[in-house]
């Protein structure tokens, strides 16, 4: 099945190559110019809809070694050095006890790729999906760490030999805190709309663009509001599949806004997700001229397949949390960031305890 699957997506990506016209027909990724696309730096294919990767460590960025559950996070550099601030699960449990056991920890790289060493918690339990953002418009960087969950305990369970966290209450927020320091301390910040999986994208002057899976676009002039919101116009056809965690740029080169987001497979709720083969598609990509209206590409941008730097190949049941990492310029995508699950097992294995370790992982993206 899994091979029938790769074998009908390839002819898909077959027959959707053709000429262009304008730069729709590129996906607002590169330029038609004599009907052929020019894609823009960290994109290829004939219509400019893939993601360029290059091959990723195999060492995970974060939680491959040393072991321990993690599940995504956006690495960011400052003053000359990576810090990611990331998913990971306590107690010594898998992905299964992710809605008690989630915390977000902050680990520290000289390279992009990994591997991150941890600094401190950030986020005690329980706060989950993180992404960082940095506001600089002052001269005086304010760090806002977007999430899930409120840093307020939910009874976590004990999975393994770790010493279990003891549950001390603290002040919480739904899905931001801020700090002068990406090693905090972080102060909760309670004037925010609640938004499931935000998903930040910060412009120079301040003004903030916030999305997540309720599918609206809120905006602000400042991360502190007043916020205004308006419903997503999906248009276009995205391929089969239940999109979530999408992740928003502004990308000035184009003019236009764009989206990546994780797909889940299409599964018959009769069918325990457990038992379903390996996903044929694992992530979206969609753009928008007004930040309102979005235009979903059938073609994912990723897949499940990932080439490693000493020749051998990982073919994950699942690869979500999409997060990518940009240039100085802040638009240039330079490297892309998922939790993926890279045991044999299918896709919705990811939560069944005993086969539910997974980790953090940062492919680079070349020109």
């Amino acid at each position: 099945m899994h091979m029938v699957g790769t074998v009908a997506l390839a002819l898909f990506l077959f027959e959707a190559v053709q000429g262009c016209v304008n730069d729709a027909d590129c996906w607002m990724n590169g330029m038609c110019k004599g009907e052929v696309c020019q894609c823009t730096a960290g994109w290829t294919g004939e219509n400019c809809t893939l993601l360029n990767l290059k091959p990723a460590p195999v060492v995970g960025a974060y939680g491959y070694a040393p072991n321990v559950t993690s599940w995504g996070g956006l690495p960011t550099r400052i003053d000359g050095k990576w810090h990611i601030h990331v998913a990971e699960m306590i107690n010594g449990c898998g992905l299964a006890a992710w809605k008690k056991n989630s915390r977000i920890v902050h680990a520290v790289s000289e390279n992009m790729t990994g591997p991150y060493t941890r600094e401190d918690v950030a986020i005690r339990d329980w706060a989950h999906n993180p992404q960082l953002a940095v506001d600089n418009h002052t001269g005086t960087p304010t760090y806002l760490l977007f999430h899930i969950g409120d840093g307020t305990p939910n009874f976590p369970e004990e999975c393994g030999e770790e010493t279990p966290e003891p549950p001390v209450p603290r002040k919480t927020s739904k899905i931001l805190h801020t700090a002068d320091s990406p090693y905090g301390p972080w102060e909760p910040f309670e004037g925010l709309p609640h938004i499931n999986n935000p998903s930040p994208f910060l412009f120079r002057n301040g003004t903030i663009v916030l999305t997540g899976t309720e599918w609206k676009i809120w905006r602000a002039d400042s991360w502190k509001g007043p916020w205004k919101a308006k419903d997503i116009i999906w248009e276009g056809n995205g391929g089969q599949g239940r999109w979530e965690d999408p992740f928003i740029f502004y990308e000035p080169v184009m003019r236009v806004w764009k989206m990546i987001a994780h797909v889940w497979p299409n599964y018959s709720p009769d069918e325990p997700a457990c038992d379903y083969n390996y996903s044929l598609r694992v992530a979206g990509f969609a753009y928008s001229l007004d930040g309102v209206t979005w235009v979903k590409s059938p073609i994912p941008p990723f897949t499940n397949s990932v080439p490693h730097t000493d020749g051998s190949v990982s073919q994950m049941s699942t690869r979500e949390r999409p997060k990518l990492i940009f240039a100085v310029d802040g638009h240039t995508p330079i490297g892309l960031a998922n939790g993926v699950s890279s045991l044999p097992e299918p896709w919705g294995c990811k939560t069944k305890a005993g086969v539910d370790w997974t980790y953090t992982l940062v492919a680079p993206i070349g020109e």
